[in-house]
Protein backbone atom coordinates (compact mmCIF):
# COMPACT_ATOMS: atom_id res chain seq x y z
CA UNK A 1 0.00 0.00 0.00
CA UNK A 2 3.26 2.32 0.02
CA UNK A 3 1.97 3.52 -3.28
CA UNK A 4 -1.46 5.32 -2.11
CA UNK A 5 0.81 7.08 0.41
CA UNK A 6 2.65 8.44 -2.40
CA UNK A 7 -0.12 9.60 -4.53
CA UNK A 8 0.88 13.29 -4.62
CA UNK A 9 4.94 12.48 -4.98
CA UNK A 10 5.83 13.04 -8.87
CA UNK A 11 6.41 9.52 -10.43
CA UNK A 12 9.19 11.04 -12.61
CA UNK A 13 11.32 13.94 -11.30
CA UNK A 14 13.30 14.99 -14.87
CA UNK A 15 13.12 13.89 -18.29
CA UNK A 16 15.96 11.50 -17.86
CA UNK A 17 14.21 9.01 -15.66
CA UNK A 18 10.89 8.72 -17.40
CA UNK A 19 13.00 8.32 -20.46
CA UNK A 20 14.86 5.54 -18.72
CA UNK A 21 11.54 3.91 -16.89
CA UNK A 22 10.01 4.08 -20.13
CA UNK A 23 12.51 2.46 -22.31
CA UNK A 24 13.21 0.15 -20.11
CA UNK A 25 9.47 -1.26 -19.81
CA UNK A 26 9.26 -1.02 -22.99
CA UNK A 27 11.89 -3.07 -23.94
CA UNK A 28 10.27 -5.87 -21.57
CA UNK A 29 6.91 -5.74 -22.36
CA UNK A 30 7.16 -5.80 -25.88
CA UNK A 31 5.55 -8.57 -27.51
CA UNK A 32 6.64 -10.58 -30.35
CA UNK A 33 6.17 -9.26 -33.82
CA UNK A 34 6.66 -5.52 -32.68
CA UNK A 35 9.53 -3.11 -32.29
CA UNK A 36 10.18 0.45 -30.84
CA UNK A 37 11.32 3.66 -32.43
CA UNK A 38 11.41 6.51 -31.46
CA UNK A 39 10.90 10.19 -33.49
CA UNK A 40 13.63 12.04 -31.71
CA UNK A 41 15.50 11.45 -28.54
CA UNK A 42 14.62 15.05 -27.45
CA UNK A 43 10.85 14.01 -27.10
CA UNK A 44 9.65 11.97 -24.44
CA UNK A 45 7.19 9.22 -27.41
CA UNK A 46 8.25 5.88 -28.54
CA UNK A 47 6.51 4.38 -30.94
CA UNK A 48 5.33 0.69 -30.62
CA UNK A 49 5.23 -0.53 -34.45
CA UNK A 50 3.63 -4.28 -35.78
CA UNK A 51 6.39 -5.79 -37.65
CA UNK A 52 4.87 -9.20 -37.98
CA UNK A 53 2.44 -8.91 -40.45
CA UNK A 54 -0.21 -11.49 -42.10
CA UNK A 55 -0.73 -11.26 -46.04
CA UNK A 56 -3.13 -8.51 -46.51
CA UNK A 57 -2.89 -6.86 -43.45
CA UNK A 58 -2.49 -2.90 -43.54
CA UNK A 59 1.52 -2.17 -42.83
CA UNK A 60 1.82 0.88 -41.11
CA UNK A 61 0.56 -0.44 -37.58
CA UNK A 62 1.38 1.03 -34.41
CA UNK A 63 0.50 2.56 -30.81
CA UNK A 64 2.11 5.63 -29.67
CA UNK A 65 3.10 6.54 -26.11
CA UNK A 66 3.92 9.74 -25.16
CA UNK A 67 4.86 11.21 -21.63
CA UNK A 68 3.39 15.09 -20.79
CA UNK A 69 6.28 17.65 -20.63
CA UNK A 70 4.62 18.15 -17.09
CA UNK A 71 5.89 14.42 -16.80
CA UNK A 72 2.40 13.65 -14.92
CA UNK A 73 0.77 11.68 -17.66
CA UNK A 74 1.15 8.74 -19.87
CA UNK A 75 -0.69 8.59 -22.65
CA UNK A 76 -0.84 5.53 -25.06
CA UNK A 77 -3.08 6.44 -28.39
CA UNK A 78 -4.81 3.47 -30.42
CA UNK A 79 -7.60 2.91 -32.89
CA UNK A 80 -6.71 5.97 -35.50
CA UNK A 81 -6.59 6.62 -38.56
CA UNK A 82 -5.45 8.67 -41.41
CA UNK A 83 -8.59 8.39 -44.07
CA UNK A 84 -10.27 11.01 -45.70
CA UNK A 85 -9.40 14.31 -46.16
CA UNK A 86 -8.27 15.90 -42.91
CA UNK A 87 -10.93 16.93 -40.21
CA UNK A 88 -11.48 17.35 -36.63
CA UNK A 89 -11.59 13.24 -35.87
CA UNK A 90 -8.02 13.75 -36.90
CA UNK A 91 -6.54 15.90 -34.26
CA UNK A 92 -9.17 14.14 -31.61
CA UNK A 93 -7.21 10.79 -31.11
CA UNK A 94 -8.45 7.84 -29.08
CA UNK A 95 -6.21 7.09 -26.45
CA UNK A 96 -5.78 5.75 -22.80
CA UNK A 97 -4.13 8.03 -20.67
CA UNK A 98 -2.57 7.12 -16.89
CA UNK A 99 -1.13 9.21 -14.18
CA UNK A 100 2.42 8.56 -13.59
CA UNK A 101 2.34 7.88 -10.02
CA UNK A 102 -0.21 5.47 -10.63
CA UNK A 103 2.79 3.72 -12.57
CA UNK A 104 4.00 2.81 -8.75
CA UNK A 105 0.66 0.20 -8.84
CA UNK A 106 0.19 -0.66 -12.24
CA UNK A 107 3.34 -0.57 -14.02
CA UNK A 108 4.06 0.21 -17.43
CA UNK A 109 4.07 -3.27 -19.08
CA UNK A 110 0.55 -3.72 -17.28
CA UNK A 111 -0.74 -0.99 -19.11
CA UNK A 112 0.83 -1.45 -22.59
CA UNK A 113 -0.57 -5.43 -22.46
CA UNK A 114 -3.85 -4.00 -21.46
CA UNK A 115 -3.96 -1.17 -24.37
CA UNK A 116 -2.72 -3.58 -27.02
CA UNK A 117 -5.39 -6.92 -26.00
CA UNK A 118 -8.32 -4.35 -25.82
CA UNK A 119 -7.41 -1.69 -28.65
CA UNK A 120 -6.84 -1.72 -32.19
CA UNK A 121 -3.09 -0.04 -33.52
CA UNK A 122 -3.75 3.23 -34.99
CA UNK A 123 -3.34 3.03 -38.93
CA UNK A 124 -1.33 5.27 -40.91
CA UNK A 125 -0.52 6.27 -44.81
CA UNK A 126 -3.60 5.72 -46.31
CA UNK A 127 -3.88 9.84 -47.88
Amino acid sequence: MDWLSRLDEAFFRTPREADAYITSELQRALPAGWRISRSSADLLAWAIEKTDLQPGEWPNQDYWLRVARGLDVVIVTHSNRDVGIFGLHHALHHAMVIDATMLRRFGLGECIHSVMSQYKPNEWGYT
